[in-house]
């Protein structure tokens, strides 16, 4: 059998037990045969002792070697075993940290490829971190890393929407950390360390509070009001946009770019009842 406790992507180590009878003359020694997949069987090692064997020679990365193993008493050799078919290869090396961040309404995470251990990576596994700051659990219908499209982009992308629920919760505010591990046929690389980068972020929360300043209106103009919403959607609020119109019609009016909690409105007809949003 192979021994994946030595095997890497440079060496071999395989180890066997023996058959049911040793013919009746105990086991002095045993001979390994291989060949690189091609049928052509050469001996590797003669006179081996122990019921293991390490090997480096010729060993090519990312090559499948075959193996037969030969045990000898005091009569001969005995029938070769059956073959045994081992990779030259080892799990992928630790991935660098990943990075996420927002694009439209997800949250994209990033990685760079690593060595693949000379065996091609055929998956990744995406984890989350959730709002404990602990628990890492993966996301696995955006972000399935078997998908063939996202092994080879190295990146997924998940609904904002899917992070502040179940499992995660994520708050606004909150930053998106990620872990993700590459996989062969070998084995998972180890996982990487977490990486952040995208801050949850949704639009505002309408205004609140619009109400007349009665200090500011008169006969001419309307003093306005407001406080922000309860929350933000993770970054601060940029500016905000007054649309009005006459209390019978729709808004056909609007004032742009308005940085502050308050703004008069000007030109209005005396006797007129308008109506306001922010």
């Amino acid at each position: 059998m192979n021994n994946p406790a030595i095997t890497t992507d440079s060496v071999i180590g395989i180890s066997w037990s023996d058959g049911v009878s040793d013919g009746d003359s105990a086991v002095i020694d045993y001979r390994i045969s291989y060949d690189q997949s091609t049928g052509n069987w050469v001996t590797l090692a003669t006179g081996v002792t122990d019921k293991f064997y390490t090997t480096t020679v010729s060993l090519i990365a990312g090559q499948t070697y075959n193996f037969k193993i030969e045990a000898r008493n005091t009569v001969g050799y005995s029938l070769m075993s059956d073959t045994l078919a081992i990779l030259v290869a080892q799990e992928p090396d630790q991935l660098a940290v990943p990075s996420t961040e927002i694009v439209g309404d997800y949250v994209k995470i990033t990685w760079v490829t690593p060595y693949d251990g000379s065996s091609s990576i055929t998956g990744y596994q995406v984890t989350i971190r959730q709002n404990d700051d602990v628990t890492f659990t993966e996301e696995s219908t955006n972000c399935d890393g078997l998908d063939s499209t996202i092994v080879t982009d190295h990146s997924c992308s998940v609904l904002i929407s899917d992070l502040i629920v179940a499992p995660f919760y994520l708050e606004w505010g909150d930053s998106v950390y990620a872990k993700v591990t590459a996989i062969n046929v070998i084995g998972n690389s180890l996982v990487s360390d977490e990486g952040n980068g995208a801050i949850i972020l949704t639009i505002p929360d309408a205004p609140t509070d619009l109400a007349n300043d009665a200090t500011v209106t008169t006969s001419s103009q309307i003093g306005l009001t407001w406080n922000e919403g309860a929350t933000n959607g993770g970054a601060a609020v940029i500016d905000y946009t007054i649309n009005y119109g006459f209390a019978t019609g729709s808004y056909t009016n609007s004032i742009d770019s308005i940085t502050a909690l308050s703004n008069p409105v000007t030109g209005l007809t005396v006797g007129v009842t308008y109506k306001f949003k922010v």
